[in-house]
Formats: structure tokens, sequence, C-alpha cells
């Protein structure tokens, strides 16, 4: 390692988390500043005064910007919290997961980014729109209105504001009898229901309120009916002409709870806020309908005003999305789930679906066939952030696994006992909630002025085997990329490249010994100006991301316009052999003097 470059990514030690409640503080925050030394504390202070590490066990506080990282851990996130379904990927490992809005040509909005904030993320900045891994959205309701298209309806069912989980309406199903139900068009054989309901709390024998599943049996429909109201104290399931179920009762509660329901050929599981209602085998076939039902026996039961109340309804369908790359970076792409590449413009993207423009033709598709939207690479320079740089990793969901965790680089700009705030050069400042933070990564103080964000494969070659460069297809030997300064910060100025795969003057058996020689290197260029070259700081193999910072000579930039040109130089014998690398992210940062 040299001062000039740094390894990307976490070495981040997550302890065990306790039993604690989500809207309880953080339980433990801590340093490692000596191997096997670990030293419990809590970040405190602000962007003026500068932010610090204070043990608990007294003593100086500690300078942030003097450490390489914060573990945070506690409390465990509530078992009945569902992963949000789409995540936003941003290059470079980082990523924004949450509910989408909208997708146009000016960003991708997200309905919750983290804290449950409405988030819009400038489309230059994301590389693609992905749902969750594994996972593919077949319905989506927030039940703002009744879809005609998409219920039949039985009844008097409708929206109203109160009570309301997600958005401004729930659906509201008279106690009396009423029912909602949609019939799939392509049965789910595995997936997961994931369904907001609201208890009242109210005892009202002979009445009932469910959530039934139909299944395409072999001998016929089996139904799964969770009993969620209002006959009995506890909720219940009955499994009718399918698989023998065993069922713990819960006790109802007041209030809005979350109904799971995952099923397969294996397993059924049901759940309510992570406790576990009732388990047992395969269904025995596909879901075909689902329904959302009350029902009386006693017409004149005396009970009037009986509701239930439904909201946020997920429906996803588990699948092995195919792998592949992205062979066009030229033209935005469709990526299907049986791994199909559909390239044109996408022209817009809701909870529904896609509308996709296939040479100057439109037609759309649903989330349940297409597994993500990759983006056509436009470069585009992101907001100057300024301020303590750092990379910050939180939980979205109850589980410790990469794929519950986000992760962002920006400036820290606020931290309350709550939140942390987080200015980016895409996405505005994110408010992290402070009790999902899984670490805090230091990446340095200054100002930080992305220049291209999206990835590049400079070389000769198509790389066919892993590690493959992104894109796979080489763009030359050249790069060149233009960037406006309104001013030039004091102090220390530098290109800074996260770049993988560079042969470096050591430690590549095969190649190491021509860049020695001066042939394969990759030069810098400043204002047309040579200021180093990336082999010299690459003393390994590069097979993971490396951050290259190259000092620019005082006065060589200018307000107003500058460039920066990465060009190859060829092998003597083989001029137009050059080394295939990739260059993740483009960047400027300027290091303010030292007081």
């Amino acid at each position: 390692m040299t001062p000039m470059s740094r390894r990307l990514g976490f070495a981040l030690i997550l302890a065990t988390l306790g039993s604690a409640g989500a809207d309880e503080p953080l339980t433990v925050e801590s340093i490692e500043p000596t191997a096997g030394h670990r030293v419990v504390g809590r970040v405190v202070g602000d962007a003026l005064t500068g932010f610090r590490f204070q043990p608990t066990a007294g003593g100086d506080p500690i300078p942030l910007a003097t450490l390489r990282q914060v573990q945070f851990s506690g409390p465990k996130l509530p078992p009945g919290i569902i992963p949000p379904p789409f995540r936003v990927e941003l290059g470079l490992s980082q990523r924004i997961s949450g509910r989408l809005e909208s997708v146009d040509d000016q960003g991708i909005r997200l309905q919750d980014g983290p804290g449950g904030q409405m988030l819009t993320i400038r489309r230059p900045g994301a590389t693609s729109v992905l749902q969750r891994a594994g996972e593919v959205q077949v319905l989506a309701d927030p039940f703002e209105r009744i879809e005609t298209g998409r219920w039949t309806r039985v009844g008097l069912p409708d929206v109203v504001d109160q009570p309301h989980l997600e958005g401004l309406k729930s659906l509201a199903l008279p106690g009396e009898g009423a029912s909602l139900a949609t019939k799939l068009e392509d049965p789910i054989s595995a997936g997961r229901l994931d369904l907001a309901f609201f208890d009242d709390g109210k005892i009202a024998p002979g009445h009932s309120a469910t959530v039934e599943l139909v299944f395409r049996g072999q001998t016929g429909p089996a139904t799964i009916r969770a009993i969620l109201g209002w006959d009995e104290e506890s909720l219940a399931v009955q499994s009718l002409g399918g698989t023998a179920l065993s069922v713990q009762r819960l006790a109802r509660r007041p209030g809005w709870h979350r109904l799971t329901i995952e099923f397969g050929p294996e397993n059924t599981l049901l759940s309510v806020d992570g406790d576990v209602l009732a388990k047992g085998r395969g269904t025995g076939g596909p879901l075909s309908e689902l329904r959302l039902v009350t029902s009386s026996e006693k017409q004149d039961a005396g009970m009037p005003g009986l509701v239930a109340h439904f909201d946020d309804l997920r429906l996803i369908r588990f699948a092995d999305v195919v792998p592949g790359v992205e062979l066009d970076p030229h033209q935005d792409e469709a990526r299907t789930v049986v791994g199909d590449q559909i390239f044109g413009k996408v022209q817009s993207a809701n909870p529904a679906g896609i509308v996709f423009a296939v040479d100057g033709k439109n037609f759309g598709l649903g989330w349940s066939e297409v597994a993500g939207l990759l983006f056509k690479r436009d470069a585009a320079q992101g907001s100057p952030i300024d301020g303590l740089l750092v990379r910050v990793r939180w939980r979205i969901g109850p589980g410790e696994a990469p794929n519950d965790l986000d992760e962002v680089e920006g400036a820290l700009s606020q931290l309350t006992d709550s939140t942390l705030s987080l200015a980016t050069p895409f996405a505005g400042t994110l408010n992290i909630p402070r009790n999902r933070l899984a670490g805090l990564l230091v990446l340095g103080k200054g100002r930080r002025v992305v220049i291209d964000g999206t990835s590049h494969h400079l070389g000769n070659e198509v790389t066919k085997r892993p590690p493959l460069l992104d894109p796979p297809q080489p763009e030359g030997g050249t790069l060149e990329r233009s960037f406006t300064l309104e001013s030039i910060p004091s102090g220390d100025a530098f290109v800074v490249l996260d770049v993988v795969q560079v042969v470096g003057d050591s430690g590549n058996s095969r190649f190491s010994y021509i860049v020695k020689k001066g042939e394969m290197r990759t030069w810098v260029l400043v204002n047309g100006k040579h200021i180093d070259d990336l082999n010299r700081h690459i003393f390994d193999e590069n097979e993971r991301p490396e951050r290259i910072r190259l000092p620019i000579p005082a006065g060589l930039l200018q307000t107003g316009q500058n460039t920066i040109r990465l060009e190859q130089q060829g092998q003597i014998r083989e001029p137009n052999e050059f080394d295939d690398l990739g260059v993740l992210t483009m960047a400027i940062e300027f290091i303010p003097p030292k007081p």
C-alpha cells in the first residue's frame, strides 16, 4: 500500500445484535485502532467543528478523519421487515434500495429511500435499476385506488384515507361481506406474498377477515386461508384441500402488522411480523388466485362500522435470474428474467412495468418479465461534495447478508442521535437512520468532484474469462473527459481513479517485466500535459478495485473547462497491443492545506 493508492471496500466486524426494537438508539459503535484492540464509544460532532469518536470509557475524543473505519452493531431490526424490491446501482459496489416510483430521462425516483425519504437519483449517476436478487415482482399495489383491470370486486370494497400505512390511502372491506380477488395469468410455483393489515382489536363472533391463496393442485384447487379477525382473540390458519399445516396461533394486537406467506414445492411458511404462524410442506401446485375477503355468518350481528384494512401488497416470484454482462454500453438494456438482452431506450418505468423503445417503436414489459434495466453509459459531472469523505453501509432488512446491505460514498454533513446525513454527487443528501448503520469507512477530508462514474474498458482485447472487465468489449487506448471548475480551491489537487486489472511494475508474472521496460503503460494527462502513469502505483494483480491518487502540478488546472485524458502505450514490437484494464470512476479531489 502506498500513499497514492488505497484498496476499496469494507472489512467490517458486525457484532451480534441484540433484540431491541428498530426505534431504539444504537447500542454499540466501536473502532479498532490496533489489531485486536476494540474501543467502544460514539461518533459525535458536526461539519463545522469536525466529527469525532468519543470513547465510552473516557479520554480525549479522536478526530474521525484520523480513523480508518467505525463499526456499528444493534439493535436488531424486526424480522417482519421485508427489504425493498428494487435497488439502484451507482457503480463501484454502491447501491440504494427502495420501492420504485418512476424512471425517465432525468432520473430514478424511489418512493422510500433511506429513512423512508422520497429520493431522486440523476440518470448519469446510476448504472442500473435491478430487482432484488432471486426475486421478480408480479404484483405491487399500495391501494391508492382499486384497479378495475386487476381486481374483481364483490360487495362494496373501497379505499379510505385512514388508517393507512403507505401512501395516502388503504383498502377497506366492510365487515358484513366483501372481497377483492385477482387471478394470475401466469401461476407462480414459488414466491412470497407480503401484505400489511390493520387489526382494530375488536372481537365479533361470526365475522371474519381473511387472506386466501388458491393453488392449482393435481387433484383440484387447494386454499390456504390466513384468518386475521374478528371471530377470536388470536390469528389462525386453515388449509383446505391441500397440504397439512402446523399452526401456532398468535395473539392479536391492535395496529398495523405485516403478513408474509412464502410458498413453493418444498415448503410453506406463514408469519406475522416475523413470528411464525404456520408451516408445512409444499403447496402441491402453483399459486393461481389471490383473495382478500370479509364475511359474516350473522347479518344482524350488531357490529356497525366493522371494517378490514389492507395496504402495501407485494407478490413476488422466486426466480434464478440468468447472469450476463452488458454487451452494448451505448444503448439502454432491458434484461429479462430468462437472460435475454433487449437493447434500445428506456422511455419510462413505474411500479407496474417499463416502456421500452426499439427501432423507434415503443412496447411495454411488466416487472414479472424484467429482471432489471441497465443504462447507457452517459458520463456527467456530479455535484461537488465537501468535508469528511466516507463510505457508509446500512441495513435494509433484518439479515446481515450482503444482499441486505446498501452502501454509498459521500461527504458526512450532519449526525444526530437518529440520523446520519450524507451529501452525494448524484442523489442529493441521504438521511440514513442511525439505528440501521452497519459501518462507516473514512476516505479522507477534502472536496471531491466526480467527473465520470461509469466504468470503462481500455485496451484492445475482448475479455472472455473471469474476472471480466465491464464492458467486455474494449474501448481503445484513450479515454478523455472534460469537466468545469468555477474556481480553483486552495490546497493540493489530485486526479483520483478507481482501477482494476492494471499491470503494475511488479506483481504480474506475465507482463510486469514488459511494463518495467517502459512499454504497455497507461499515462494520465491533465489539460494536455502528462502528470503520471497508473502502472507504477500497482504492486499486485489488481484483481480488486484500487483507488489511485495522482498529484496535479500547481497551476495546471484553470477556471472553466479542463480535460483529463488517459493514453495507453503499446509494445514496441506490437504498438496496438495495450494493457486491458478497467477504469471504474474518474474524479478530482482537492485537499485543503493544513492549518
